[in-house]
């Protein structure tokens, strides 16, 4: 919010939208997000803290395989460019 403020735009109003998903433990998203988060922890490996962005991609695949994964929340920001 603070780079669409700091661009001249006026915020007038900000929205939440959270769609349920039916089955949160969809075998398919959880694979796709866990094969995601094993190939970013891959491309970290040259880092300098690479131990803790892998410990925290461990941590998020074991959260989806034990509770599974929502649809993320939306955020509709609107706005002017004026008064």
């Amino acid at each position: 919010m603070d780079i669409i403020s700091a661009s001249g735009i006026i915020i007038r109003s900000i929205y939440e939208f959270n769609e349920p998903k039916e089955d949160v433990m969809e075998e398919r998203d959880i694979r796709l997000v866990s094969e995601a988060c094993k190939q970013h922890m891959e491309r970290a490996r040259p880092f300098e803290d690479y131990e803790a962005f892998a410990e925290r991609g461990l941590s998020i695949m074991e959260r989806l395989n034990n509770v599974g994964i929502q649809r993320p929340t939306q955020i509709v920001i609107l706005g002017s460019l004026g008064e």
